[in-house]
C-alpha cells in the first residue's frame, strides 16, 4: 500500500480506510483496478458510518428505555419555565446584561414555591 500512495496511483484518504481491513483483504483490493479501489474504499466508509449511525441509535433507545414520566408537584407555580440571560456570550454582543451560571441557578432556586418545583430553562447549543 505504501507503494501505491508513494506513485500516486492511491491517495492517502482512500489508503487510510482500505488500512483498517486486513493484509490479506488489502492485498486483494490492491489488485484491483483504481476505479474499482475507490469503489471499494467508498462502500467501506459508507459501511463505518452506517455502523456508527446503528450505535449511536441503540444508545438512544438505551436512554430512552431509562426515561421516567414526570410527576410534578400539586399547587400553583409548581412548573416555572425560564429563559435566563446566560453568561456564556458577551454583553457587549447580546446588549443586555448577562449573569453568571450559578447566579442563574441560585435566582431560580429562591424564587421556586417549593423544594418539589420543577425549573425548566431554555438552552442553546454554542
Amino acid at each position: 500500500m505504501i507503494k501505491a500512495v508513494e506513485s500516486g496511483d492511491l491517495d492517502v484518504t482512500n489508503a487510510s480506510t482500505i488500512s483498517t481491513l486486513t493484509h490479506d483483504k488489502q492485498a486483494e483490493i490492491l489488485k484491483l483496478h483504481n476505479k474499482e479501489i475507490l469503489a471499494e474504499a467508498k462502500e467501506i466508509r459508507k459501511n463505518a458510518m452506517e455502523s456508527r449511525r446503528q450505535e449511536r441509535i441503540a444508545a438512544i433507545r438505551e436512554k430512552r428505555g431509562n426515561n421516567k414520566p414526570l410527576i410534578a408537584p400539586d399547587g400553583a407555580n409548581s412548573v416555572i419555565y425560564a429563559d435566563p440571560a446566560w453568561g456564556y456570550i458577551s454583553e457587549q454582543t447580546l446588549g443586555y446584561p448577562t449573569m453568571p451560571l450559578e447566579a442563574t441557578f441560585s435566582r431560580f432556586r429562591k424564587r421556586a414555591p417549593s423544594e418539589k418545583s420543577l425549573v425548566v430553562m431554555t438552552a442553546s447549543l454554542r
